[in-house]
């Protein structure tokens, strides 16, 4: 009956330290103290609908990649990093993107594994708008309406007989049958577009 018991034991010593080494082969390392980590982001300024590619080179101690597999984090204040977590590659890379999130400023970066960690920064900033419009007359009534991307913030009509209007989708009568060359300028804090067309009323 011992010699049962001691061999049960045995058997349980034995497969909970194949447990635990399973269970710790699973678990991606932390870069050790002395990796020098070095991060790059491209490009290093996007628009409000833009990503940019992030690059961590990861150098142990003794000047060659870390380990494949070596656990990287991401933290960002601004925007998202995808994925959160990476692992490095055969060359010491660990690769992720920041996509911006509807905010503007700078983005600061940190990326950091055990206890070395590295940092960029990416400026995410709202895009110039793109002018643009469509309209609809009905004799010498024109119905404008504003069709601009980039999110404007302001507009500006010119429309040809020497009126304009800073509605966004304006209304306009005109005086007397031509055709007249109709401008809109939009505005964000990115800065303007204007464009053009030929309107003819009758």
């Amino acid at each position: 009956m011992l010699r049962i018991r001691y061999g049960a034991l045995a058997v349980t010593i034995v497969l909970a330290l194949v447990a635990l080494a399973c269970s710790e082969s699973a678990t991606a390392p932390a870069a050790p103290s002395g990796t020098t980590l070095s991060i790059v982001a491209n490009p290093t300024s996007i628009n409000l609908d833009g990503t940019s590619a992030l690059t961590v080179t990861a150098i142990d101690s003794s000047g060659v990649p870390a380990r494949v597999g070596t656990e990287i984090n991401f933290t960002t204040t601004l925007g998202r990093v995808d994925p959160a977590v990476a692992t490095t590659d055969e060359g010491g890379f660990a690769r992720a993107t920041l996509t911006a999130d509807g905010r503007t400023g700078q983005a600061q970066v940190r990326a950091f594994s055990g206890t070395v960690s590295a940092q960029t920064s990416v400026s995410i900033q709202q895009s110039r708008p793109s002018a643009n419009f469509s309209f609809q007359a009905n004799g010498l009534r024109v119905i404008f309406n504003d069709s601009s991307s980039g999110d404007p913030t302001q507009w500006v009509w010119d429309f040809g007989d020497g009126r304009t209007s800073a509605e966004q989708n304006p209304v306009h009568e005109y005086a007397e049958a031509d055709t007249y060359v109709v401008s809109l300028t939009v505005t964000n804090a990115a800065g303007q577009d204007t464009t053009s067309q030929f309107v003819t009323v009758f």
